[in-house]
């Protein structure tokens, strides 16, 4: 959630549940956590206070981009001993994984 808020700016809760494929009761709850520990603020509509706009805070900004610092580096170290081939292989068998994956929710 905090990465497609990190790429979207502030969105509606039903937003974020629609492209996260949640449902808004468990975004909600993911929200009140999150905001408990400043890392999102919630911002009702002004022509229905029913609708909440959820954003990042500074503090969400920044340890959502000092995590993905440490991801970077982490993966780098994770296939620095592989080679071109293993990670092309790795990559088509994780597209493989996600498709079937995809598929299966379809059915």
């Amino acid at each position: 959630m905090l990465n497609i808020l990190w790429a979207t700016d502030d969105l509606e809760v039903r937003e974020i549940a629609r492209l996260s494929d949640a449902s808004q009761a468990a975004i909600s709850r993911v929200v009140n956590t999150l905001e408990v520990k400043g890392l999102v603020y919630r911002t009702p509509a002004e022509h229905d206070r029913r609708l909440v706009t959820v954003g990042l805070t500074a503090l969400g900004r920044a340890q959502l981009e000092q995590a993905i610092t440490g991801q970077g580096a982490l993966e780098e170290e994770f296939f620095a001993h592989s080679n071109r081939a293993e990670q092309r292989q790795l990559a088509w068998l994780l597209k493989y994984l996600t498709a079937e994956q995809f598929d299966a929710k379809k059915s």
